[in-house]
């Protein structure tokens, strides 16, 4: 066996034992995210999708129309690929300190203040 071969096959069998430690210990199975009320400010509702490519966002609706106003990433997260436990999406969404600010809320307990009007974001 020569020396190239040798380093395939231990490459392929370290891609192998890693795959089953992950399977095996129950980090790739992820809880699906919650699904958040939206809140009311007005005739404008604010809503999360949470999915895993909206991770983050929040949308602005118009009632009226039944349209998309804007939609804001709050935040972002660093992903490493393989591992689906790292996702850190939004758990609740309310009423902000001051009038026109709404709260939000991930996983890792981390708090954002949005305000709606000029889609600045601060961390609480």
């Amino acid at each position: 066996m020569t020396l190239r071969q040798l380093l395939v096959l231990l490459l392929v069998s370290f891609v192998i034992v890693t795959a089953l430690v992950f399977v095996s210990s129950g980090k790739s199975k992820r809880h699906a995210p919650v699904k958040v009320i939206p809140i009311h400010i007005g005739t404008t509702e604010y809503r999360v999708p949470n999915t895993i490519r909206t991770e983050g966002v929040v949308e602005a609706w118009d009632l009226r129309a039944n349209k998309l106003v804007w939609r804001k990433r709050v935040y972002r997260s660093l992903k490493l690929p393989f591992l689906e436990d790292q996702f850190n999406f939004i758990v609740s969404v309310t009423n902000g300190p001051a009038k026109g600010e709404i709260t939000i809320l991930n996983e890792r307990g981390k708090s954002y203040i949005l305000d709606v009007t000029t889609q600045k974001v601060r961390i609480k």
